[in-house]
């Protein structure tokens, strides 16, 4: 698996003294973290700082690792299952990372794709779910809620990433956890995204690490399916076969950008550069001008990106084609066992 710079050194692939000295500077952070971290805990366990209950059904949708585990497609399927079913659908956020036209870049991504569905982006999210109850909305879906606890919330769907599913086994900074893996106990429903990445076996071992944690939650198990690529920014698409064998750069910015590599060469496309650059990565004339430069030199045919970053870059004139993998959240197993879930959360 391709690993970036800071990954190499809290996974233990980068050797020598230098990366020892960094994971023991990084251990003792994660010390002032974890202390952090079980404060507020304690404040809420107190009930010193509180836990609001608003008036309309909440689902959250969240991780116990850094980024990277499929929420926005996520909550994409999740609001289109819930529009089925005859609700009106808010989606709160917090809203981290580059901002595309005052929006964070998953909130504009979230706007494309559900162009009927309100989206707010405030980190006072006990005031966007009144502001939605206001405008209409009958059922919330918090967006990164599993460590947001000023929201009471209905169903609590934790994602799992099959290709990294404990973030190296230490909490943040010195690995890539949240919190413990045992706050799995907490989770009403486990989605293990990616889930046909890994060998068998590895996943296997994943599932039966995940119910050592949370015995009695329901495992779903979920794919990204590549969708088509869009072509940025003038919109037409092509479909995955189209990039079969064909040669391209590609690049993102995300929580796990080895998966979208291993997206890609599944799909049989040719990826002759490949650039993972760190989650939210701000984009400048520059490192756009690289990019295309190198992808001319090598003589590839497009450059590839996911949306995320696509919506980004749609300023920028390009004179190579620019496309954006655009990907469907799909549950391969235990879909029927979510959807009892929301049924009884919405009194269906």
């Amino acid at each position: 698996m391709m690993l970036r710079p800071y990954e190499r050194i809290i996974s233990g692939d980068a050797r020598g003294p230098l990366a020892l000295l960094v994971r023991l500077f990084l251990s003792l952070l994660t010390l002032l973290y974890l202390a952090a971290l079980l404060c507020r805990k304690l404040l809420y366990r107190l009930r010193l700082l509180k836990a609001h209950k608003v008036e309309l059904p909440v689902v959250s949708v969240g991780n116990i690792t850094l980024g990277g585990t499929g929420k926005t497609p996520c909550v994409v399927t999740l609001a289109r299952m819930l529009q089925k079913r005859g609700f009106r659908v808010a989606v709160l956020m917090r809203g981290y990372g580059a901002s595309v036209d005052g929006v964070s870049e998953e909130a504009a991504e979230l706007k494309r794709l559900l162009p009927d569905v309100s989206v707010y982006c405030d980190k006072n999210r006990v005031r966007s779910a009144k502001k939605a109850k206001e405008d209409g909305a009958d059922v919330l879906i918090l967006d990164d809620g599993f460590q947001h606890w000023r929201i009471k919330r209905d169903l609590d769907i934790v994602l799992v990433d099959a290709t990294n599913p404990f973030g190296y086994g230490y909490l943040f900074p010195r690995g890539l956890l949240r919190e413990w893996p045992s706050a799995l106990r907490r989770a009403h429903l486990v989605i293990l995204t990616r889930s046909d990445i890994p060998p068998t076996v590895t996943k296997l071992t994943t599932i039966a690490a995940i119910k050592r944690f949370a015995h009695n939650t329901p495992i779903i198990q979920a794919v990204h399916k590549p969708k088509h690529f869009l072509r940025i920014p003038k919109g037409k698409t092509r479909a995955p076969s189209w990039f079969k064998g064909k040669k391209v750069l590609a690049f993102c910015g995300l929580g796990n950008p080895a998966a979208f590599l291993m997206t890609l060469t599944m799909m049989g496309v040719k990826v002759a550069a490949f650039h993972g650059f760190s989650d939210h990565q701000k984009y400048h004339g520059r490192l756009v001008g690289a990019l295309e430069e190198q992808a001319k030199e090598l003589k590839c045919a497009a450059m590839v990106t996911t949306l995320k970053d696509a919506v980004k870059l749609t300023h920028y004139d390009f004179s190579l084609p620019l496309f954006a993998l655009e990907i469907e959240f799909a549950f391969v197993k235990g879909q029927k066992e979510l959807e009892k879930r929301l049924d009884e959360v919405l009194g269906v």
